[in-house]
């Protein structure tokens, strides 16, 4: 190919070409705010912005930084390329997350779609927001949250005993905490009585801790996909994840562990269809007041319930 009376190779045209088309497509959104009149920090890192920064720098000192810079507590950032409208004004939070709340209830997604962790109340959208939230917010009245208190006191008792037996020997506070907390999440979202304060190698505890991100024995391959999946996140479409997603496993927690607790789910939804007595765990007054809206029946709760319910309990 010819160029100004050059000789230049196809590939390097090519080549020329498609890293011009990338780095338009990259830096494309960079002048959004410029549009909108919204003050904003310059972004020239394409697909990148200010993601370095973001992930280099605390959450609250890079908030004061930027809300000292943009006095009038409104600015525009970028994650990615994606533009993020940053407020730092009290009243207009108020306005946002309390009164007009209706208008903002979406989040950004963050996970892949039919996955377990989709169906959180933090993922989910509009009226299938609505529709969680409505199931939701009766499991958190004083009334119910009161029932849930012989099963924090079974796990304290237990707790206790664990302290006692140690007869006054050092201890690492923190993992005999953790097995405490362990033990309440067991109980109380998902109704196991599996004291996992005695036995500190059970696989709920594995998996509990890799589905929210605490350290476990492969914590480095754990971080290293964790960081790679917030970051991708933020700077790949939703088509090329999908993609990707074909060959490697996107999801957070790792698939091993989703479909641990999914099962798990299903368990106790068994568990609890075939028992008389009611039980004060999380998931199971959820599906009594799936039941009780008419939507399900009690027998076939399991099939049609099993992700959201593992969702919601972890979250719980």
């Amino acid at each position: 190919m010819e160029i100004l009376g050059l000789e230049v190779p196809l590939w390097v045209s090519l080549t020329t070409i498609i890293l011009s088309l990338l780095y338009w497509y990259g830096t494309s959104t960079f002048n959004t705010f410029k549009k909108m009149g919204v003050p904003y920090q310059p972004a020239y890192i394409p697909f990148v912005g200010h993601m370095i920064e973001l992930m280099t720098t605390s959450m609250s000192d890079h908030q004061e930084k930027y809300a000292k810079k943009f006095p009038g507590k409104v600015y525009g950032m970028f994650q990615g390329r994606t533009p993020v409208l940053k407020v730092a004004d009290a009243e207009f939070v108020k306005e946002v997350t309390i009164k007009e709340f209706s208008s903002f209830m979406n989040r950004r997604p963050v996970v892949e779609e039919d996955s377990i962790s989709d169906n959180s109340i933090v993922s989910t959208t509009s009226d299938h927001w609505k529709h969680v939230r409505t199931i939701l917010a009766p499991t958190f009245t004083s009334g119910k949250l009161k029932q849930m208190y012989p099963v924090i006191q079974r796990c304290s008792q237990r707790f206790v005993k664990h302290l006692k037996s140690t007869n006054g020997g050092p201890i690492v506070i923190k993992d005999y905490a953790s097995g405490y907390t362990m033990d309440v999440i067991a109980s109380t979202a998902f109704g196991l009585d599996l004291d996992v304060q005695e036995t500190t190698d059970h696989e709920f505890i594995y998996h509990a801790k890799k589905f929210f991100g605490l350290p476990t024995d492969d914590r480095i391959i754990t971080r290293i996909k964790s960081f790679f999946n917030i970051l991708s996140s933020f700077l790949l479409s939703k088509f090329i994840k999908d993609f990707l997603g074909l060959f490697v496993d996107m999801s957070y927690s790792g698939l091993e562990t989703l479909n641990y607790l999914e099962e798990l789910t299903h368990a106790v939804l068994d568990q609890n269809k075939d028992q008389i007595e009611k039980r004060n765990d999380f998931i199971s007054m959820c599906a009594d007041k799936v039941v009780d809206l008419g939507e399900v029946d009690k027998d076939s709760i399991r099939m049609t319930r099993g992700k959201t319910w593992t969702t919601q309990g972890t979250t719980y």
